[in-house]
């Protein structure tokens, strides 16, 4: 396992971009029944700018209460020995308003620089933002993580990973596939 921090130490070294980035093709508005959810969930409310998310609790943030306690507490584990084995560091957020922005792309980058997700040096961190009220998906990630997560496989990850548990509203099984997935591809990455 230390080989595989050193890879990924290594990799980021060389990569040590200090710039944001976001997996650019992630699903934006989760709208049609081609690529998101059911017709049956509500469409985009408009949230007072008083409710947006501060201040982190954990890697795990549900603000928006859709994942189960069981499920926060093995996401916060498995994030946590990720970043120990790779230095990666990985945050699930929920939330009902992007406020103070009125775009999920725009909400992730200021919440990552804001919470200051990823190692400033070589800009590693990565943001899941899911909000079921506004029916938007999002994995953003650092410079740094771009050639090892790039926009392509951020896309499909949202659609094989997390799109089809969303569509029955099984929030908490959609979100802990797709962090599993981005570690698996990660890993891979190393590895090669």
């Amino acid at each position: 396992m230390k080989n595989i921090k050193f890879n990924f130490l290594i990799v980021f070294a060389l990569i040590s971009i200090t710039a944001n980035s976001s997996c650019q093709n992630t699903i934006e508005k989760i709208t049609d029944t081609n690529q998101g959810l059911t017709d049956s969930i509500k469409p985009p409310l408009k949230i007072p700018a008083d409710t947006a998310v501060q201040k982190p609790v954990e890697w795990v943030n549900d603000f928006e209460h859709i994942i189960d306690n069981n499920t926060i507490d093995t996401l916060i584990f498995l994030v946590n020995d990720f970043e120990e084995k790779t230095a990666v560091q990985i945050a699930v957020v929920t939330t009902a308003s992007f406020s103070p922005h009125t775009t999920i792309n725009d909400y992730a980058t200021w919440l990552g620089d804001k919470w200051g997700i990823g190692l400033k040096e070589i800009n590693n961190g990565i943001l899941v933002v899911v909000s079921s009220t506004q029916r938007q998906v999002r994995i953003s990630t650092g410079l740094g993580m771009e050639q090892l997560l790039p926009d392509q496989q951020c896309q499909e990850i949202v659609n094989t990973q997390m799109l089809p548990s969303f569509k029955q509203g099984n929030y908490a099984l959609g979100i802990s596939s797709g962090v599993k997935e981005i570690m698996r591809v990660l890993l891979l990455q190393a590895v090669k």
